[in-house]
């Protein structure tokens, strides 16, 4: 008797604290079904094109299980600002993975399989609203620089830009004094190349960049280049106009770049420095040595290739 009172009160007990603990449940169920969509995060639907119930997330969530009420029962994604989601078969963030940077109406192979998640900041948004960097550059994947893009600031470097870019870019924008070098294997190996400048069309470079990276350049974006008190200011027209860049002693360049190679009209000297100037890259080619100030170059007019400050 007194085995089964004890039971009963136990029972009770357990009853007790499911009466007390469901209302939070059901509200946190609700709350995953009615959660305004993030300014940075995710949302899943159970069904195909964004609808049935759905589960959303901020940028820096994660779930190590979506629970019964979604496991296995996602069938399309939205992202919002510049999140991405990784996604996982199994529990725990085990099993096969695959993420995803952009909407998926319809998962396909993935459909009804995802058990557990996590939501990062990714580099790529959703096309032109991303912010154009200050120093830095932007990748487009059309011709003249429309279509999906992603842009990256100086210092930022990807190994592999992923299924979404990967071979499909086709124009960059360069912002202030950055340079970007794309390469066409992941890893940034492969061939190479460094741009200073606008491409609206990559041409010879159309749909092979595969890894990059952002760096700052010496070269800056006109007349607001700070001149050295001992170096040299390189200018695109006669008489020390145009835009221009400028070099300290003991700097070099082995290529200026497609903004300035062959494009150079004028050199000023500063101090004691003294600037000598290739016509190939490299070093090679002819040269000649300057030591004061040149407002027009002439005979080396649009010829200067590299250049070596001393």
């Amino acid at each position: 008797m007194i085995r089964l009172l004890g039971f009963t009160l136990r029972a009770l007990s357990v009853w007790a604290l499911i009466h007390a603990f469901s209302p939070l449940l059901k509200a946190q169920n609700d709350d995953w079904d009615t959660r305004d969509e993030p300014r940075n995060g995710v949302c899943f639907y159970m069904d195909a094109d964004y609808r049935g119930e759905k589960l959303c997330a901020n940028s820096g969530d994660s779930q190590r299980n979506v629970g019964d009420r979604f496991n296995d029962k996602i069938s399309s994604i939205r992202i919002f600002g510049r999140a991405q989601v990784t996604v996982y078969e199994d529990e725990n963030f085990s099993g096969a993975s695959r993420t995803f940077r952009q909407d998926v109406s319809n998962l396909g192979d993935w459909n009804d399989k995802i058990t557990s998640y996590k939501v990062t900041s990714g580099q790529y948004g959703r096309g032109s609203s991303d912010s154009e960097p200050r120093i830095g550059a932007c990748f487009y994947t059309d011709a003249d620089y429309r279509g999906d893009s992603f842009c990256a600031s100086t210092g930022d470097d990807q190994r592999n830009v992923e299924e979404r870019f990967n071979d499909k870019v086709s124009s960059i924008r360069v912002f202030g004094s950055a340079e970007v070098t794309v390469y066409e294997d992941e890893n940034f190996g492969g061939a190479s190349r460094t741009f200073r400048q606008d491409v609206s069309n990559l041409r010879d470079w159309n749909d092979k960049i595969t890894s990059y990276k952002v760096t700052g350049s010496q070269y800056g974006g006109g007349s607001s280049d700070s001149e050295p008190r001992i170096g040299a200011c390189f200018y695109v027209d006669a008489d020390y106009r145009g835009e221009r860049f400028c070099m300290s002693p003991g700097e070099s360049q082995r290529i200026v770049g497609g903004r300035y190679n062959d494009k150079i009209s004028s050199v000023r000297v500063f101090g004691r420095a003294e600037v000598t100037v290739y016509e190939d890259e490299d070093f090679r080619g002819a040269s000649r040595t300057l030591r004061q100030d040149v407002p027009n170059l002439r005979d080396w007019n649009d010829k200067i290739t590299s250049i070596e400050i001393r």
